[in-house]
């Protein structure tokens, strides 16, 4: 799966089988959904090109720790076309050399 979830006041309109039941297995609190992202942002232990994630069932919940890097996610030409689109949406282009 490769993402948290956390319980957030979105889930209050998506039915009591999602709100009540799904959610608490597969959520965890949002600043511990964080604790991934922030991880891989700035602990000096993580190595460019790493992907992090909760370590716990499934990759839903847990601490973060080093995670498998998705099929999707090494796709290049999807890669590239997000790329495209971010620039296009925000005007900003950069100039990087492979």
């Amino acid at each position: 799966m490769w993402y948290t979830v956390s319980p957030t006041n979105l889930q209050r309109t998506s039915g009591f089988l999602i709100e009540k039941i799904v959610t608490p297995l597969i959520s965890q609190p949002a600043d511990k959904a964080a604790l991934p992202t922030l991880l891989a942002a700035t602990d000096p232990i993580v190595k460019n090109g790493s992907y992090w994630g909760p370590s716990g069932f499934m990759h839903v919940k847990g601490s973060p720790g080093p995670a498998s890097i998705p099929k999707q996610a090494k796709d290049v030409t999807t890669g590239n076309r997000l790329w495209q689109v971010g620039e296009q949406m925000t005007g900003v282009k950069f100039n990087l050399q492979p």
